[in-house]
């Protein structure tokens, strides 16, 4: 099933909304850590999901590319 637009607008400002981030903030995140493309591919899942839970499933998309970036856990990050 394709991902429609007026989703992709809504995944960013509920992220945007559940990390107090400007829509400039959430942009540049989305792209360096290519959340369009995973919102994208993960359509059939994340449309049946609740604004937070979307948020939260970003969150960790992002929290595991910084870790794996940085060479640390998850965890290491949380605690950072």
């Amino acid at each position: 099933m394709e991902c429609p637009t007026d989703f992709i607008v809504y995944c960013i400002e509920e992220y945007r909304d559940a990390y107090n981030l400007s829509g400039e903030e959430t942009i540049k995140l989305f792209k360096k850590y290519d959340v369009l493309n995973y919102i994208r591919e993960r359509y059939d899942m994340l449309h049946i999901e609740g604004g937070l839970a979307i948020a939260e499933d970003i969150r960790a998309l992002t929290s595991d590319k910084v870790a794996e970036l940085a060479g640390l856990s998850v965890a290491d990050i949380e605690r950072l």
